[in-house]
């Protein structure tokens, strides 16, 4: 099937609708922002430990499939799942391809930094600012990107495990490790103590906004403590760190 074709300006302007990242070490920080259509998502997953592309989208043919086997003889990989002429697909990744093939995936090769370092950790902070060679920046490339597009949701990023540096300066976050972990009061915090807790932060400096917005996002993420998830679709989540946060963040994306 012949790759998907899709303009430069189609994915700036589905970038632009909604976005969510996914940072960190193993993959332990998510975040989730949206705006006010729940059907316009993006999910950017950022794989901190690496991502060797030619063990996942390699060569079929022609002179690169010759170097690629010369390069990695006891590696390379066979019966890939073809893409186009030029590009098969990991056999592991069979569902990957099946969004190909739909034309709702893409892959775009051969992107990386215009300056050189060999710093793991500078590169990921590079990546994250989005400002290759300079780590002085003050926001993160999504916080910029939210700022300019604009978010109007109560809870317009969650993020597990703390906040990643493409957030950074991104003051409408919301730390969520999991639902249960962010109940909303806890049985011993009774109504009138919820209302005293309102009339505090009845204000319009940062610091009562922050509260109030904190209250209310304490209000809609309490709605998934007690309820049992049913995944749609035939979705399967693993029970591991990357599958659970995965599982949260749709949970959050239908509760929106």
């Amino acid at each position: 099937m012949p790759a998907p074709k899709i303009s430069r300006r189609q994915f700036l302007q589905g970038c632009s609708a909604a976005i969510a990242s996914m940072a960190g070490a193993r993959l332990t920080n998510l975040a989730f922002a949206k705006q006010d259509n729940p059907s316009d998502t993006l999910v950017v997953v950022f794989l901190r430990g690496g991502w060797d592309a030619l063990n996942v989208v390699p060569p079929l043919q022609g002179d690169d499939r010759g170097f690629y086997e010369k390069a990695r003889p006891d590696i390379k990989i066979s019966d890939l799942l073809t893409l186009n002429d030029q590009f098969g697909l990991h056999p592991a990744l069979a569902p990957l391809h099946e969004l190909y093939q739909a034309g709702k995936m893409g892959v775009v090769h051969a992107v990386g930094l215009d300056h050189d370092t060999r710093s793991h950790f500078d590169a990921q902070e590079y990546i994250e600012l989005g400002t290759p060679g300079s780590k002085n920046t003050t926001s993160g490339w999504i916080t910029r990107h939210l700022q300019e597009t604009g978010v109007s949701s109560i809870l317009p990023v969650v993020s597990t495990a703390g906040q990643p540096t493409s957030l950074l300066n991104f003051v409408p976050t919301v730390n969520v490790n999991s639902p249960s972990d962010f109940s909303q009061w806890g049985n011993d915090l009774l109504a009138s103590q919820q209302t005293a807790l309102r009339q505090m932060y009845q204000g319009e400096s940062l610091l009562h906004r922050a509260g109030a917005r904190t209250l209310d996002a304490l209000n809609i993420v309490s709605l998934l403590v007690n309820q049992e998830y049913q995944p749609s679709n035939g979705a399967f989540y693993n029970d591991d760190e990357l599958g659970q946060q995965l599982k949260t963040i749709a949970r959050m994306i239908k509760l929106e």
